[in-house]
């Protein structure tokens, strides 16, 4: 496949046509065809070529997707240090999305002051060099908020992950993945604040928004009816959150199988709130 793709992209610059390539098979989820495609191009640069330091950036991405942290890491600093070397520079775009990468993978390993320094020395460059209100620097305000979400300090994570939600529905179509997100993730905070009116707020909105833009029974739909399922069940309402335990698990059945642990947690759930 990578020879035929060579051929076919010939003229031009071929190793730039093969990366981007590389770039949509990894955002289709076939992440072994994108690290070949990276590696092959990684193989046939020289040393004195800038897309060496994109190559070991994207396979660094690829590792961090599938959780092989160490790997990532080795590439994603490598091409920090390319990129310093090519770009003359230490606060471009390619080196802060590296930074925004190596933080995801500290974050991932659960080390997260170190998370932390990464995502702010992103969050320092993209806000230095991108218009205001651009959707990479929410992403990375978001991914700060959620590393403070994770040390329980609700108070900071609510409000990285507030700014991040007022940029991307300025940016953002409001069906958009990452408006969803940030919705479900803040209802989390005030979940965890015994908050449960303002937690139930935001899981509300996500809700709405699925239920316009998503097949009813799709199973991102579902992971809201739990999350409000435990809302009630923290609020001692037992009848609603059975309610929307059942309505979660329902459609959980329909696309996952009888033993996946989420089916056997919410069936758990079930079980306790007809005990009561």
């Amino acid at each position: 496949m990578y020879a035929y793709q060579k051929k076919s992209v010939g003229g031009g610059d071929e190793q730039a046509s093969l990366l981007s390539l590389g770039r949509i098979l990894f955002d289709m989820g076939q992440l072994e065809k994108a690290k070949q495609y990276y590696a092959r191009v990684l193989d046939e640069l020289s040393d004195n070529d800038i897309k060496v330091a994109e190559c070991h950036q994207r396979l660094g991405e690829v590792s961090a997707e599938q959780g092989e942290y160490d790997v990532a890491l080795d590439h994603l600093n490598e091409a920090v240090k390319l990129y310093k070397k090519f770009q003359h520079a230490h606060d471009t775009l390619d080196i802060a999305n590296c930074y925004y990468w190596i933080g995801e993978v500290h974050f991932q390993k659960e080390e997260y002051e170190t998370a932390l320094s990464y995502f702010n020395k992103d969050l320092a460059i993209k806000q230095a060099k991108l218009p205001a209100d651009h959707f990479q620097t929410a992403h990375t305000l978001r991914e700060i908020g959620n590393v403070h979400y994770q040390q329980r300090d609700y108070d900071s994570a609510l409000s990285y992950h507030q700014r991040a939600l007022v940029m991307y529905k300025k940016v953002l179509p409001p069906t958009h993945s990452a408006i969803l997100g940030s919705l479900l993730e803040t209802g989390h905070v005030y979940l965890d604040k015994k908050e449960y009116d303002r937690a139930l707020d935001y899981y509300n909105q996500s809700l709405q928004i699925k239920r316009k833009s998503l097949p009813p029974d799709h199973p991102d739909v579902a992971t809201t009816y739990y999350s409000i399922g435990r809302v009630y069940e923290e609020k001692n309402d037992s009848t609603r959150a059975l309610e929307y335990f059942e309505k979660c698990v329902a459609i959980w059945k329909k696309s996952l199988p009888p033993s996946h642990p989420l089916i056997q947690r919410v069936s758990d759930d079930i079980r306790r709130m007809k005990s009561k």
